[in-house]
């Protein structure tokens, strides 16, 4: 149950916001309880459905773009794996141990 004034504020508060950003129109279906606790939090934070919304799919998008490059990045090692490109773990720890000593090491190479 938001009211008109708040939904209207914010919307001209976001358009002078972002007056230099084209945005397109969608709609969206959801149930009823989510539309509802949307409302419901539209209401506490003052801020639109559709400012939630773009926020919501923004870190959507942001966290798919995230996970697709992990799983990329993830490949890329499995092939340095099986080509041998590793460096010993102990190797590493030792360097690791040596930070900060009069003898610090120089990190591990391939």
């Amino acid at each position: 149950m938001t009211s008109s004034v708040n939904t209207n504020y914010n919307a001209m508060h976001y358009s002078a916001l972002h007056q230099d950003k084209t945005m397109g129109m969608t709609s969206v279906r959801m149930p009823d309880e989510l539309l509802s606790k949307l409302e419901q939090t539209a209401e506490k934070i003052r801020r639109s459905k559709g400012w939630i919304i773009n926020d919501a799919v923004r870190e959507y998008l942001e966290r798919e773009e995230r996970k697709a490059r992990m799983l990329v990045e993830t490949q890329e090692a499995l092939v340095d794996l099986k080509a041998g490109r590793v460096i010993d773990g102990d190797e590493v720890l030792e360097w690791l141990d040596s930070w900060g000593t009069d003898a610090e090491k120089d990190p591990p190479q391939l």
